[in-house]
């Protein structure tokens, strides 16, 4: 669910367009809008939204994650084989 803050011109089919639902929906999730014809500057309206888009996740190999592994040890054993020293 998306809130929306109508600006001068927004109109239900117009806010329906630019977030890809039905004007229904719009009027369903504001029950609060007895006029959906009188939409004023400053009213928030709910926007319902469908399903949110995710990203997939890479997926790492054993041989990834060992290569990983092994360059973020290896700074850390110099630093401490250069404070053992002084």
């Amino acid at each position: 669910m998306r809130i929306h803050i109508v600006q001068k011109g927004d109109t239900l089919w117009k806010l329906a367009n630019k977030y890809d639902v039905e004007p229904e929906q719009i009027q369903t999730a504001n029950p609060n809008v007895l006029n959906p014809e009188m939409l004023m500057p400053g009213m928030k309206l709910k926007v319902p939204t469908g399903t949110v888009a995710v990203r997939k996740e890479k997926t790492v190999t054993s041989k990834q994650t060992t290569s990983q592994n092994q360059k973020e040890i290896m700074p850390k054993k110099r630093i401490c084989a250069t404070i053992k020293k002084t």
